[in-house]
């Protein structure tokens, strides 16, 4: 089946479908091995959430609306399938 055609018939699907269908899809992709205990990966989150949260208050890194992120999204996807 062409991919096309296989992402026509995925984005039919109900969305709640599509949400399991890429839990799966990316599942598939991790590697054997490559399991990180769920304490590790609070860990190395709480490290990154921490590492970010510092970039903000020492004024770093400049933060952006959500509401215009998605925006240019969609914008950049839109300007993509022309």
């Amino acid at each position: 089946m062409a991919r096309s055609t296989l992402a026509q018939r995925v984005l039919s699907l109900p969305e709640a479908e599509r949400e399991a269908l890429l839990g799966e899809l990316l599942s598939s992709l991790d590697g054997e091995g490559d399991t990180v205990s769920p304490e590790a990966w609070d860990q190395a989150w709480g490290a990154e959430v921490a590492a970010r949260a510092r970039e903000v208050d020492t004024g770093a890194v400049q933060c952006v609306p959500g509401d215009v992120v998605l925006d240019e999204m969609r914008r950049g996807v839109r300007d993509s399938r022309r």
